[in-house]
């Protein structure tokens, strides 16, 4: 497993232990540590840990979060300061 920033097209905050699936089907694939949005006109983002098959930035994956709607993301690389 690898730590991986997730970035979201809705509006939506996951709790820490939201699984991540894979975007084309219900395999769970990660687990979300943390989640926020950074400000009024960015996307959402999440920290989780991915399998690495599902590591790889660009990557098409989905959570459900507590109202049981897909919600679609890709993975990306945070950095570092």
């Amino acid at each position: 497993r690898e730590l991986r920033g997730l970035r979201f097209s809705a509006p939506v905050l996951l709790e820490a232990g939201t699984d991540v699936l894979a975007a084309d089907g219900d395999d769970v694939i990660g687990r979300v540590t943390s989640s926020a949005q950074l400000s009024v006109s960015s996307a959402p983002v999440a920290l989780a840990y991915v399998k690495s098959g599902h590591a790889t930035p660009g990557t098409a994956v989905s959570v459900k979060p507590g109202d049981g709607k897909k919600v679609s993301g890709t993975v990306f690389v945070p950095k570092r300061t």
